[in-house]
């Protein structure tokens, strides 16, 4: 189903595409350029109320556990990392989407990461 893949196959997908976008033949004698690793505000547990019967605790329990198995795969390919989690929070009448304020708090740290990361 849909949902199946659990936090290590998650994070090892991520690992299969940072190996590709790596690979320095991809950029032809050019540098590789450095990669930001970001990882998703976690689903709130307000999802759970919604009709739609797809949000489980065990899929909102995934996406919590989503942030290590990132960063650990982050540091394993020389990567940057920031835990979206927390800087923001799902809106807490739904749990699914961000509202404006937690956009805007998360392009604030995502710049402040890519600023650091270029020095």
């Amino acid at each position: 189903g849909l949902f199946n893949a659990g936090p290590a196959e998650i994070a090892a997908g991520l690992g299969r595409l940072i190996a590709v976008a790596k690979n320095p033949a991809v950029y032809m004698g050019r540098p590789v350029p450095k990669i930001l690793v970001a990882v998703p505000v976690p689903v709130g547990e307000a999802a759970l109320a919604l009709p739609d019967g797809i949000t489980t605790m065990q899929m909102i329990e995934k996406t919590r556990a989503l942030a290590p198995k990132y960063e650990n795969t982050a540091k394993m390919y020389g990567c940057e990392f920031i835990d979206l989690g927390k800087v923001a929070e799902t809106a807490p009448f739904e749990g699914i989407h961000i509202t404006a304020e937690g956009h805007a708090k998360i392009a604030e740290a995502m710049a402040a990461k890519v600023r650091e990361i270029l020095g």
